[in-house]
């Protein structure tokens, strides 16, 4: 199943890769914290948009198109193929706590989120407990050793995940949409955060920077003030 996952992986590479991951500029707006009432979702990537205000700070009513050309413009993604189930689902506008429903785009697995038949539906809040245990499993993979996550190291944490999902959720059901979706969004981090190898995406992380990203400024600065 692991060889499964990483042959997945490969092709969705490609699909997502404009050319290389920009260069951060001081240009580009700062963080602020979500304001009282405001909408975020399970995806700690989007949230982080909003909390950088290059989509509405609120979360609020933001139409597909400008949410799809948002995320490729930050991340540097070819995201376009989005935009028809987002407004198949949603229509033409949407707020993020609309991720949050089951099956749609949130699925069972979740990396940083509970499976909503074990957390009372709630697939929306950080949970530090399964962030920790992706890491761990991260840091003692061979390939890994506390250094480098790289393609083999991060398909083992996601197939470890979705393991300890089925034995803790009674209810677990991975459809064939989520799964794409989870191989989705674990390749977005290899591509985003992967660097720059010979003026390509490289795939390989340093644990330490992916540590301080994702755990502080993904998954804890991009929830911050976070309300359904």
């Amino acid at each position: 199943m692991l060889l499964k996952l990483l042959m997945a992986f490969s092709p969705l590479l490609g699909t997502l890769s404009f050319a290389y991951p920009q260069e951060y500029s001081e240009s580009q707006p700062s963080w602020h914290p979500a304001p009282p009432g405001s909408s975020r979702g399970p995806c700690p990537a989007l949230n982080s948009l909003a909390n950088h205000r290059f989509i509405p700070h609120d979360g609020f009513n933001i139409p597909t198109t400008k949410l799809v050309a948002e995320v490729e413009k930050a991340f540097n993604l070819n995201a376009s193929f989005l935009v028809p189930d987002l407004t198949h689902f949603f229509g033409e506008k949407l707020s993020f706590s609309d991720l949050g429903k089951h099956n749609v785009f949130e699925h069972d697995g979740s990396l940083t989120r509970a499976d909503f038949d074990v957390n009372n539906g709630d697939t929306i809040t950080f949970k530090q407990d399964l962030y920790r245990q992706w890491l761990d499993v991260l840091n003692d993979h061979p390939e890994t050793y506390g250094h480098k996550v790289t393609l083999k190291s991060a398909a083992a944490a996601r197939w470890a995940r979705i393991q300890q999902a089925k034995s803790t959720n009674p209810k677990f059901n991975l459809t064939a949409k989520g799964r794409v979706l989870s191989y989705f969004e674990t390749a977005t981090l290899l591509l985003v955060f992967g660097g720059l190898e010979n003026g390509k995406a490289g795939l390989e992380i340093p644990i330490n920077q992916l540590e301080m990203f994702i755990g502080k400024w993904l998954c804890l600065l991009s929830d911050k003030g976070m309300r359904k």
